[in-house]
């Protein structure tokens, strides 16, 4: 288990009222939302983050995609060039081959063609 610390913050308290959550939830909430922050910034992975939250990876996602935050690391124009990519591919070889190999380059492993 992870050592934890303790902190005594001072909040408005409209800020419990407005986050929609009761005064005894808030600390799990601003837990939440500092791991959702840091793994926006790439400073910690979700597998990490629901690790430390004490959560299953699918409830962190589910909160990530609550909060419209995204597991991809891709930038917009990153993944504009993944999807042209996969689509050239797919007139290339067919569907199944293209998504093949895109996994296989995404999981960095080999790729075996009959």
């Amino acid at each position: 288990m992870e050592e934890k610390i303790k902190l005594g913050v001072q909040l408005p308290r409209v800020f419990v009222s407005l986050a929609d959550v009761s005064e005894e939830a808030l600390p799990g909430e601003i837990e939440k939302l500092l791991a959702l922050e840091l793994v926006r910034r790439k400073a910690l992975t979700y597998t990490r983050a629901a690790e430390l939250l004490g959560i299953s990876q699918a409830e962190f996602i589910s909160y990530l995609s609550a909060h419209r935050v995204s597991i991809f690391g891709f930038a917009p124009d990153e993944l504009r060039d993944e999807v042209q990519a996969k689509r050239a591919l797919d007139a290339e070889l067919g569907r199944g081959e293209a998504s093949a190999i895109i996994l296989a380059r995404e999981l960095d492993a080999p790729l075996l063609i009959r």
